[in-house]
């Protein structure tokens, strides 16, 4: 377990006249450090685990679009038609899916995006037909 922490200090003569923007100020501070540590360790224990597991998709000289349509066809399908994948990216990739508004009309791009929903509803029905045949 990684155990995280926050170094904070202050000037014990900012401590004499209680003022609740000083405390607030510092608050926030420790939490964003926080919040910095564990974002930091959780992306640093993604990264080795999909990396072990053959889970990660090289972007090396790949629009931001064929790269995700990469990682969709590793995620395995969801339970139900309608939930929607769930990806964990870092930071600057998000930033660079914002700037996606909608998928392009490119036929390639849309006729690789239909095999792989198709494949995904295989996946679900024969997972679905293994769980009524056992239960």
């Amino acid at each position: 377990m990684t155990q995280h922490s926050s170094v904070h200090e202050t000037d014990i003569r900012d401590h004499l006249h209680f003022q609740p923007e000083f405390y607030e100020a510092n608050l926030d501070e420790i939490a964003e450090n926080f919040a910095r540590s564990i974002s930091s360790n959780f992306f640093e224990v993604m990264n080795k685990t999909t990396s072990q597991t053959g889970q990660v998709v090289d972007g090396t000289n790949k629009d931001i679009l064929e790269g995700m349509l990469d990682a969709l066809e590793m995620l395995p399908a969801t339970e139900d038609e309608d939930d929607q994948p769930i990806m964990v990216v870092s930071p600057t990739i998000g930033k660079k899916l914002e700037t996606l508004s909608q998928i392009p009309t490119d036929p390639e791009i849309q006729k690789r995006l239909d095999r792989i929903n198709e494949r995904k509803r295989l996946e679900r029905h024969a997972r679905k037909a293994g769980r009524k045949l056992v239960g």
